[in-house]
């Protein structure tokens, strides 16, 4: 699944670089996204195969934006994969996986996780 296309969202341009230099390493088709509410058209355009999201973000959260997903029938088969700050509770945790995401990765991110949970999450 190497050429998969993935979109990141994330407010923190820094993050966006990190985790598009990291997966284009690895052959994936990469696309950033700073803006939230563009998620929902560039996925259909793009026909993303998994979505990275941050939680906290202007405009619309990371949960909204999981929610929506979820709740379109064109899309709600994309796994979704939160990026949060370090400080998750557990509740938090329970709120990512009942919004329907698939995983979750905590910053500051180590890269070989992130590969390693978008490796399982393609397949």
């Amino acid at each position: 699944m190497g050429n998969a296309n993935i979109l990141i969202v994330d407010d923190v341009v820094a993050n966006l670089k990190v985790l598009m230099a990291t997966l284009k390493q690895e052959g994936y088709k990469v696309r950033p996204i700073t803006n939230p509410k563009m998620v929902f058209d560039i996925a259909r355009k793009t026909n993303a195969d998994l979505i990275l999201l941050d939680v906290r973000m202007p405009q619309m959260d990371g949960f909204e934006v999981c929610q929506r997903l979820k709740d379109d029938p064109e899309l709600r088969d994309i796994p979704v994969i939160f990026i949060s700050a370090q400080s998750t509770s557990e509740a938090e945790a329970d709120q990512f996986f009942a919004s329907g995401a698939v995983d979750f990765v905590l910053k500051p991110f180590d890269v070989n996780e992130v590969l390693t949970k978008v490796r399982q999450h393609l397949r």
